[in-house]
């Protein structure tokens, strides 16, 4: 059994092969000048003390390479003599190896591209600094047994919030709008979103054009939501592409937007969609809205919040808790959620991971069935392969035979197959990397337009560890047959095989 000491030494060797050799050399000729001193000592001739020494040593070739091998050192030389041959096997070959490199690169590439799709809109949505640390948190409304859970929070509750957003360490809020854009014929109404100043900072996302906002560039809002003057404005691609034509010079232009004339200062990049995909076409900074006496307050505005690292999701939910009793003992009838107060009404606080606002259970189940059709797809292809494999190694069966009567062991014979399978594999992986950026752009035409994006989808180091473990496990899926099948020459291995197979019938016989 191999030892971590013994791994770490042939590792080693990979880059040290020279060293270990010279230091083997000198151990040997040190011992080899020992004996010979033993020898004169006891009285015998220069000549017969030399020879007399290397007698007794045995075949200096033979120990030197038996030394080499328990120090490691032989095994850089023999893997890169396999990988060299595998090579030549493989160019040889040349039928068998396009069609099974050009079957596994689609398996490979499609596969990288749709984990790639997984990672960046399911599993890891999220940019910036403690990502799981993100909550989103809304208001609930509890009258007797019936219970209203409500997305945002009215504006006494962001009031409230924003005095305690010490405990958090970052927060921020938006609230979808429409604003109206005056064309030649119509009004054609513009989605987008007022936010507070700081909210580009939670993403850690930068504008592709100009900057985002200034905390003094926030605009009072009406009690509808609207700006009442003036502001900046952050476009994004689309509408950047829309009314400037991807202008790169459309920094410090303005548009005019429901009676307003808005300043751009930035525009986002393409994969920036938040909160509402695609239809999110601006955002503009914004003061929280302060509602007129006798204005029904309505719960339409979103807080995202980071818990302070330490804090535990239970612990910001009991000062939630907390501060939602205080509220509900300064509850004004009448002005919340427009129903009027009576005694057994309670308000309350709710909060979830901001990753559960990027699900879409329709895509996710199309992401996953397309991976799981493409993994069936590489299981028949390395089936497939393998047995073309099996082939060619029953045809090779003389050449094995005539390795194995020099010298080579099984386990070296078994890691020469395996080697080949390998080199195709990564051959394979190789192409397969450069065909994914091609499926990307299939795969993102199957995203819903109203599903928020934040991060650019593109192959990073997970989809490139996905992709070489792909390559690794279909390496070994159809080269374990084959190289289990290079040791059939071998007696010990022949009978034993035979064995097995003939007990398999004899077995089989009497299931009936």
């Amino acid at each position: 059994m191999k030892t971590p000491r013994t791994l770490w030494l042939k590792l080693r060797s990979l880059g040290q092969r020279r060293e270990v050799k010279r230091d083997i050399d000198e151990e040997l000729h040190f011992h080899l000048e020992q004996r010979t001193a033993e020898n004169l000592a006891a009285g015998m001739a220069p000549e017969e003390a030399a020879r007399e020494a290397r007698k007794r040593f045995g075949n200096m070739q033979s120990v030197r390479e038996e030394c080499r091998s328990a120090r490691g050192a032989s095994f850089g030389e023999t893997l890169i003599q396999d990988i060299r041959f595998g090579l030549r096997m493989l160019r040889k070959n040349l039928g068998f190896t396009f069609i099974a490199v050009v079957t596994l690169a689609l398996g490979v590439g499609v596969s990288t591209a749709i984990y790639s799709v997984i990672n960046t809109v399911l599993l890891n949505p999220l940019p910036g600094p403690e990502p799981d640390r993100l909550i989103h948190i809304g208001e609930r409304l509890s009258d007797g047994p019936k219970k209203r859970l409500f997305g945002g929070v009215t504006p006494p509750a962001l009031a409230a919030l924003s005095a305690h957003q010490n405990e958090y360490a970052d927060f921020a809020w938006y609230r979808f709008l429409e604003l109206e854009r005056k064309t030649a014929d119509s009004l054609d109404d513009v989605s987008g979103v007022a936010v507070s100043p700081n909210f580009f900072t939670v993403w850690s996302v930068h504008p592709m054009l100009g900057r985002t906002f200034a905390p003094d560039e926030a605009a009072p809002v009406n009690a509808s939501g609207t700006p009442e003057r003036d502001t900046v404005i952050v476009l994004s691609h689309s509408l950047w592409q829309s009314l400037f034509g991807g202008d790169p010079g459309v920094i410090g232009k303005t548009v005019e937007l429901s009676g307003h004339r808005f300043s751009i200062i930035g525009v986002m990049p393409p994969y920036f969609q938040f909160p509402n995909g695609g239809d999110t076409k601006f955002w503009l900074p914004a003061e929280p809205v302060h509602l007129p006496a006798g204005w029904p307050a309505s719960p339409d505005t979103q807080v995202l919040a980071r818990l302070k690292p330490g804090a535990t999701p239970q612990q910001a939910q009991g000062r939630l808790d907390v501060l939602a009793q205080q509220l509900e003992a300064d509850a004004v009838p009448d002005q919340t959620f427009g129903v009027e107060w009576n005694p057994r009404m309670r308000l309350g606080f709710w909060m979830e991971p901001l990753r559960s606002e990027f699900r879409d259970e329709d895509l996710q189940k199309t992401l996953f069935g397309l991976l799981g059709a493409i993994g069936c797809f590489l299981l028949i292809a390395c089936a497939n392969i393998a047995s073309l494999t099996m082939a060619r190694t029953e045809q090779r069966q003389q050449e094995l035979a005539m390795r194995a009567a020099l010298g080579a062991g099984q386990a070296r014979l078994v890691r020469q197959v395996l080697t080949e399978s390998l080199l195709l594999a990564g051959l394979a992986g190789l192409i397969g990397l450069c065909l994914t950026p091609w499926g990307l752009k299939l795969l993102v035409s199957l995203i819903p337009e109203t599903l928020p994006r934040l991060r650019a989808i593109h192959i990073d180091g997970h989809a490139l560890g996905f992709a070489l473990l792909v390559c690794v496990v279909t390496g070994l899926a159809f080269g374990l047959a084959p190289a289990w099948l290079s040791g059939w020459h071998r007696p010990g291995f022949r009978a034993g095989t035979g064995l097995a197979f003939g007990l398999a019938p004899a077995w089989l016989s009497g299931w009936h």
